[in-house]
């Protein structure tokens, strides 16, 4: 037993010491931890027909130091705040899209790199909500990450809920819901599935329209959202890194679309357009 350990510890540091080979010219997927979203953005960045290599959670870890001395990677795709850190500590250097969550990070983006919100913008959701919810005045942003983004919308008073910790769910979810007339759900990651039912559950009881950004919450029980495909995010990630299109303002997203629960609209009584 003993013998195995040391083989098991020895193979351990020889990983940990390789060094990660990627090619001149490759470009770099890092991945901030295994998540459905994120992995859909590699997927979708691997079909552009680019060479490109996704590193998931340990072989970001392990690239931590290499970064800053690959001189000709053409690209990175950086995908949530971990990654986009170590893009930051060691790879100012390489052009680097980063896919965010309602823009949560923008300190230390360089005129080189770009911002994808991965998330539909709450600004896009301002017609959607005028046209379906003609008395709603009042919107709750509930959400766990911590987002640098200052909430708004015109027309609308916003309200931002942070759940500091799972113990403050219930206080803060029932707090949102006695004030709001829409609760609206970011895309997030720090989210459990836990968390997202006993919202949608509350949202439900107290009959207040909750809307999200990922088909799958829509699914479980959430009125609707505007989505992106995140696979469509990880293709136009692609194509910006190919074009060495560095201006902000020219950017073009993904399309986003309406998703509803009819189920959850009947109950509501309901009748949504984009």
């Amino acid at each position: 037993m003993k013998l195995v350990v040391q083989q098991l510890t020895l193979l351990l540091g020889f990983l940990l010491l390789t060094p990660v080979n990627v090619r001149a010219n490759d470009l770099l997927v890092l991945l901030s931890g295994k998540h459905a979203v994120f992995e859909a953005i590699a997927a979708g960045a691997k079909k552009s027909g680019t060479n490109v290599r996704v590193l998931d959670t340990s072989e970001t870890q392990k690239i931590r130091g290499q970064l800053s001395r690959m001189q000709d990677v053409a690209g990175i795709v950086a995908v949530g705040a971990s990654a986009w850190e170590i893009c930051k500590e060691q790879a100012r250097h390489i052009p680097t899209v980063y896919c965010s969550y309602g823009n949560s990070v923008r300190e230390g983006v360089e005129k080189q790199n770009f911002i994808i919100d991965v998330s539909t913008p709450l600004s896009e959701y301002s017609q959607l909500f005028k046209n379906s919810l003609p008395g709603a005045e009042k919107i709750a942003v509930i959400h766990k990450q911590r987002f640098a983004t200052k909430w708004s919308l015109s027309g609308f008073e916003v309200k931002s809920y942070h759940i500091s910790s799972w113990n403050r769910l219930k206080a803060v979810t029932n707090d949102a819901l006695d004030w709001a007339d829409i609760i609206w759900l970011p895309t997030d990651p720090e989210y459990t599935s836990t968390a997202l039912a006993f919202i949608i559950k509350q949202g439900l009881r107290k009959r207040k329209p909750v809307f999200a950004s990922s088909p799958r919450i829509i699914r479980g029980g959430a009125l609707a959202g505007l989505t992106r495909e995140p696979e469509a995010i990880g293709r136009y990630a692609v194509r910006w890194l190919k074009k060495n299109q560095y201006d902000q303002s020219q950017a073009v997203y993904p399309p986003s679309k309406l998703v509803v629960n009819s189920k959850v609209a009947r109950f509501l009584g309901v009748s949504l357009n984009k």
